[in-house]
């Protein structure tokens, strides 16, 4: 009898090599990673060897610094060349509960990771937006805005929020997945953990590009630098999503264009950056 809490995709596995038209590092069912011709023994090594692939976010700058007219709402509210300061927008009025979907991706005997950790990843999270006293959070600001698994799927069937997809192409983020893999974007923030194209996480862009409730709308984390279980380090305290999130929610980088004059229309756009 299938467990009605929990959700699972199974899916044929896709042979252990990369595709011709894969682009970026592939990660064989036995850990190695293979990029250029040049195979490495693990992520550890491919980040040595490759120092300019470490970055803690993927996503292309070079759109943010266009500053591209935002969607929905006010535009002079959601830009990447202003922020409004406007007291409706204080944390302090509401909380928002967004529901969230894990899609874990594995190529058979990399990437599984458990519910514990698939759970550890979301308590992490929350830990650092609602700045939890006694954790790691603590130091930051409240912002109202917590994250839980998702409890109902779009059938409006019970789930626990997380799926899992065995498939070597969609593991080494290839081949498009979110088209088969989404829940309604609209609804459910998407996270996937795979090899997140050797970056330890991104977004495909920002909701000011007009990216909100598109298929492809989603969160990508190096499944080795997930939650309480990582084994990234020093990126293995689980804050990897944190980082990724905020871009997923509209944040630029806090060292983003530099200092300005004017908080709200120059550098990361926010006005308590330091």
């Amino acid at each position: 009898m299938i467990n009605p809490f929990f959700c699972f995709v199974s899916l044929f596995a896709s042979p252990d090599v990369p595709p011709p038209n894969h682009d970026g590092p592939w990660q064989y069912s036995d850990g190695r990673i293979v990029e250029d011709n040049i195979t490495y023994e693990d992520w550890n090594a491919y980040f040595a060897a490759r120092p300019g692939r470490l970055w803690r976010c993927g996503l292309d700058t070079t759109s943010i610094e266009d500053g591209i007219n935002g969607f929905g709402g006010s535009g002079a509210d959601c830009s990447l060349s202003s922020t409004n300061p406007s007291p409706v927008y204080d944390p302090s009025v509401t909380l928002y509960r967004i529901p969230c979907v894990v899609h874990v991706l594995t190529n058979g005997s990399q990437g599984n990771l458990s519910i514990d950790c698939v759970e550890s990843g979301i308590r992490i999270l929350n830990e650092d937006f609602l700045a939890l006293p006694g954790t790691n959070g603590a130091p930051g600001t409240d912002v109202q805005i917590e994250f839980f698994l998702a409890e109902v799927d779009p059938d409006g069937n019970p789930t626990n929020g997380i799926t899992y997809s065995n498939n070597s192409t969609w593991f080494n983020d290839g081949g498009n997945y979110w088209n088969s893999l989404a829940w309604d974007p609209s609804q459910y923030m998407n996270i996937y953990t795979n090899t997140a194209g050797g970056n330890l996480g991104y977004v495909p862009g920002f909701p000011q590009q007009g990216i909100a409730g598109d298929q492809s709308d989603r969160v990508v984390v190096l499944w080795s630098s997930w939650g309480d279980c990582s084994t990234q380090a020093p990126y293995d305290l689980g804050r990897t999503l944190t980082h990724e999130v905020g871009h997923y929610l509209g944040l630029l980088h806090t060292f983003q264009g530099g200092c300005g004059s004017a908080c709200a229309t120059s550098g990361d756009l926010v006005c308590d950056t330091n």
